[in-house]
């Protein structure tokens, strides 16, 4: 299975199974839900390459800066490759096949082949702080361990965060000018593409908590 597939379908598959689950304890969900739901999925998934980031770093390095210099007249080519390469069994847990997605994305952005830029901190910093939200969320929301009010407490602090990161992100992206360095389509479906459903999601996420928060109770979630 090609890897765009096999993301496709992770996403798919979790958010689909989870609202079933949600559907079968409490008879009901909401579109809300389904949203909030499938971004804490798919945040799961880039915890996990963030991590990837941090521990292979120096992997990550080495290739992106022998790529960028093959691929000068392509950017593209090294993420086309990643997204068209095969996902067997034994790299579904690979961290040096995952780290393809980072020297993928490097093409665009030199910042993920430096240690001392903001992305690279940023983003490992996202990977170890929100995983444990991120699972709390996506169990408790079905099975209520903490008070709805608890819940959209942690909830508003980390969609805040994913949020702030984002557009911190890009200001430095701009500041730095290495958007210069790449054409109007790859600025618009490379940076800008793959950043605003952080921003999207975070502000459905942040509407949520605020529910959680003043009516201490999960009707925000359909239930």
């Amino acid at each position: 299975m090609k890897a765009m597939y096999f993301i496709i379908i992770y996403l798919v598959a979790i958010t689909a199974l989870t609202t079933f689950n949600q559907y079968q304890v409490h008879g009901s969900f909401s579109l809300a839900y389904v949203i909030v739901i499938f971004f804490l999925g798919l945040n799961l998934l880039v915890n996990y390459w963030e991590i990837i980031l941090w521990y292979k770093a120096d992997f990550i390095k080495d290739k992106s800066d022998q790529y960028y210099a093959e691929c000068l007249e392509d950017k593209s080519l090294p993420m086309m490759e990643f997204m068209q390469s095969k996902v067997t069994l034994g790299k579904i847990f690979s961290p040096t096949y995952w780290a393809g997605c980072w020297i993928g994305y490097s093409m665009y952005d030199r910042s993920y082949a430096n240690r001392k830029s903001f992305g690279f901190a940023a983003d490992i910093g996202n990977g170890l702080t929100t995983l444990i939200p991120s699972l709390m969320l996506h169990i408790g929301f079905t099975y209520h361990f903490l008070d709805a009010n608890i819940f959209g407490i942690i909830m508003l602090a980390f969609m805040w965060q994913m949020s702030y990161g984002t557009f911190v992100y890009w200001f430095s992206f701009l500041v730095n000018g290495r958007h210069k360095l790449l054409s109007t389509q790859q600025n618009i479906v490379v940076i800008i593409g793959t950043n605003v459903p952080w921003v999207a999601f975070s502000f459905v996420g942040i509407y949520v908590a605020i529910r959680l928060i003043l009516d201490n109770n999960f009707s925000v979630l359909g239930i």
